[in-house]
This record gives structure tokens, C-alpha cells and sequence, in this order.
């Protein structure tokens, strides 16, 4: 999860709280509290959420996939006119 805070940035002024859902897929049932606690430290709110356990990822070194849909009010979009 390091590495989401930092990814999450496609627009300029949208947040982790502008999340509005999040799908969640692991490759192990095993993982799922640990994932899930270090989610709710991301993302405290709670979005519609879907969290499925795969046999596998699109590459085998892949443990998890996180797919995540913000919603961003047009005011709070920097550079907006």
C-alpha cells in the first residue's frame, strides 16, 4: 500500500476522500486482515467496496489488484475554470 497514496493522483486536487469505491482482489484468503487494516488506514471513509479472493493475477508475482473509482467535485480540480 505504499506505493497507492502516491499513485492516486490523476487529477490535480483529487484526494484519497474523493474515493467513492473500491474492488480489491487477493490472491490469498490469509492476507485479507492484514490488507484490510492497512486499507482503513488509506481510506478511513468507507466506499462501496467488493474485496474477492483469485487463484491469480495477470502475473503470478502479483499478490494483489486494486482498482479504486473517485469522484472529484469540479471546484475542488486545480486548474479548473
Amino acid at each position: 500500500m505504499g506505493h497507492q497514496g502516491s499513485i492516486f493522483r490523476p487529477v490535480p486536487g483529487a484526494s484519497l476522500s474523493d474515493i467513492v469505491s473500491v474492488r480489491q482482489w487477493l490472491t490469498s484468503a490469509e492476507d485479507i486482515r492484514a490488507y484490510v487494516e492497512v486499507r482503513n488506514k488509506f481510506i478511513p471513509h468507507k466506499p462501496a467496496a467488493l474485496l474477492g479472493v483469485i487463484p491469480g493475477l495477470v502475473r503470478p508475482d502479483f499478490l494483489i489488484e486494486i482498482e479504486v473509482v473517485a469522484a472529484v467535485p469540479a471546484g475542488k480540480v486545480k486548474g479548473d475554470q
